[in-house]
């Protein structure tokens, strides 16, 4: 007699993967996290030396994968299509679930550690935009 269990698993499991994933509603606001955002970092670094600290902290601390985050792109410049950037100017993209999961990255107690790394050798602006969606 042949076990229907493995193939009724497999199949379970297909469905599972199959069903819209629910939004997450953020209890301390009510905030609902379905609609993707970027975060985009323009900034300039002044000593490289003293920044590759915060740089080396941030990519170990795990905080990106903690709050849902992922790059997009970073600095250095591929090529310039039309302007004349500052020297030493670049950016950092990244995209997250919903704003409250960029607020929860950016305000993390672990981030908030990590960012004096950064105090002095550095200057950026960090603004979120609303993710479009692919086409």
């Amino acid at each position: 007699m042949i076990n229907p269990a493995p193939a009724l698993c497999r199949l379970f499991a297909l469905m599972l993967c199959s069903l819209p994933i629910a939004a997450v509603a953020d209890p301390a606001t009510g905030e609902t996290c379905d609609e993707p955002v970027i975060m985009l970092v323009y900034g300039e670094i002044h000593d490289r030396e003293a920044f590759a600290a915060y740089a080396s902290a941030l990519a170990q601390s795990g905080l990106y994968d903690k709050h849902g985050g992922h790059y997009l792109a970073i600095s250095p410049i591929l090529e310039v299509l039309e302007g004349d950037p500052p020297a030493g100017r670049g950016m950092v993209v990244s995209q997250f679930p919903c704003a409250a999961a960029a607020r929860a990255f950016w305000h993390d107690p672990a981030y908030e550690a990590i960012t004096p790394l950064r105090a002095g050798n550095s200057e950026f602006e960090v603004t979120l935009l609303p993710a479009l969606a692919a086409p």
